[in-house]
């Protein structure tokens, strides 16, 4: 199975908003100073950056190109996992005002969908 490029590139345009998401719940945080498991692992080792400051954010180029080479098996396991966190697809196009797929609640249902 594999995810079509309409849902790669949608993804890729809320990269930035889940950027603000993951701040905003301290998420990217908790995932930089301690991961829980192995996704998280991978989340710190290639999607975050450490501030200056201390704190992590998204590097959003990173995560646009890992978008596009992640095979779907991994994609799919780290925006479940999101999910999960409760940075939901709902709650990332609510940040983003990016409408797309956005009736649906979850990065699963737009896989599924």
């Amino acid at each position: 199975m594999s995810l079509p490029r309409v849902k790669r590139e949608f993804i890729k345009e809320l990269v930035a908003a889940i950027d603000e998401t993951m701040q905003i719940s301290q998420l990217s945080n908790q995932i930089g100073i301690c991961p829980r498991n192995e996704i998280e692992v991978f989340i710190k080792d290639h999607f975050l950056v450490q501030a200056d400051d201390g704190t992590y954010r998204v590097n959003t180029q990173a995560f646009r190109t890992a978008i596009d080479v992640l095979e779907f098996d991994n994609l799919c396991e780290i925006l479940i996992h999101l999910d999960r966190l409760g940075i939901t697809l709902r709650a990332v196009c609510k940040q983003s005002e990016i409408t797309g797929f956005a009736s649906l609640k979850t990065f699963k249902d737009l896989i599924l969908f």
